[in-house]
């Protein structure tokens, strides 16, 4: 079995690192679809997968009828839009964004942890699985086997991710 598979965001740093995974994995893909923001388009970006080079397409107006799952990293804001609507055309989407992980209808899954939330039926009628937060899904996995032996009652946490910051600067000459 091999699925049609789209991932939104392809041109982005995590979308890339996405199709280097599902390539080096052989995830079982018989159509790979990158998607993009309209400028990644209108640059005739391509995406360079198992040999080949592909088109990057228009995520914001994609009809995804034909796709069976879309990895999706986008902002929370653009997930609002495109997951639902991916979803209603058919697709399983695996949410990277922030926009899905507190709707109580839809399991936050680390696998190596929970996976028999999959099981939850309410997934399944919206067709959208958000995904932890990047941070949150390394301490997971580090503190569940302490969890099991200790039963861990608190944990605070700091994190310091990267972000980009821009300055303005006066030059008086």
């Amino acid at each position: 079995m091999s699925f049609v598979v789209a991932v939104g965001g392809a041109t982005g740093n995590v979308g890339q690192e996405m199709l280097r995974i599902l390539e080096q994995r052989g995830f079982p893909i018989s159509e790979l679809v990158p998607l993009a923001s309209p400028a990644s388009v209108a640059a005739a970006r391509t995406i360079g997968f198992r040999g080949e080079s592909i088109a990057v397409r228009d995520l914001s107006t994609f009809d995804f009828r034909a796709v069976d799952l879309l990895f999706l990293s986008t902002g929370a804001p653009n997930s609002r839009e495109i997951s639902p609507r991916a979803a209603a055309a058919g697709c399983i989407v695996i949410d990277n964004s922030s926009a899905f992980r507190m709707d109580p209808d839809l399991p936050l899954v680390v696998p190596e942890i929970n996976a028999g939330q999959l099981d939850r039926p309410g997934w399944r009628t919206k067709r959208i699985l958000p995904v932890a937060n990047c941070a949150t899904i390394q301490m997971a996995v580090a503190l569940k086997p302490l969890h099991d032996v200790a039963r861990i009652q608190r944990v605070v946490v700091a994190t310091y991710q990267s972000a980009r910051a821009v300055v303005a600067v006066c030059w008086r000459g």
